[in-house]
């Protein structure tokens, strides 16, 4: 791995649950993020990776069903990858500048997740990870959760990857349980 270059447009569908941790039941599609990688590979790192991200929250989750806010967030992020044989530790560390629906105070937050990810084959790998974003407001928990994923890469173009995940919530302010997949292409 040597060298740098800017990497893929993602788009995930998420969905963060209602943003003043309220319970309910819901289901609907979530908010859908369009996320613009720099990446970084450090001479002196050998083997490390250092991505420095910008995200778009686009408010597509349905707000009536507490499913999303409404409105749109920002977030910039830093991820530090490091490849050890077939596993590969990371750790995320970000920050979300958030929209403020009408008559809700919202607070920006912290989030942060650490995990790991084995390679099965050179086109499919997969993992868990725990995640952590501070609180949004001061009648809510922090959102805590753990996340299985997964990534192919189709033998027909390796520049396209497929991910998915699924997630458990460990707080009241985390959704129980949810899924999702992500479509990006690299650009070379």
């Amino acid at each position: 791995m040597t060298g740098s270059g800017i990497s893929n447009s993602v788009v995930d569908l998420v969905g963060d649950g209602d943003p003043l941790g309220h319970r309910r039941n819901a289901k609907g599609l979530g908010d859908i993020i369009l996320t613009q990688t720099y990446q970084y590979v450090p001479e002196i790192l050998n083997t490390s990776v250092v991505n420095f991200s910008v995200k778009i929250k686009f408010p597509t989750a349905n707000h009536n069903k507490g499913l999303g806010t409404g409105k749109y967030d920002f977030s910039l992020e830093s991820r530090l990858i490091k490849q050890i044989g077939r596993y590969t530790p990371f750790v995320t560390v970000g920050y979300t500048f958030v929209g403020e629906p009408e008559n809700i105070q919202l607070n920006n937050r912290i989030y942060t997740t650490i995990g790991g990810s084995y390679r099965f084959h050179h086109q499919f790998q997969a993992g868990l990870m725990y995640e952590y974003k501070q609180a949004s407001s001061k009648t809510r928990t922090s959102d805590q959760k753990v996340v299985g994923f997964f990534s192919w890469k189709p033998a027909i173009d390796n520049r396209w990857l497929i991910n998915g995940y699924s997630l458990v919530g460990l707080t009241k302010s985390s959704p129980d349980y949810g899924g999702g997949l992500s479509l990006s292409y690299t650009f070379k």
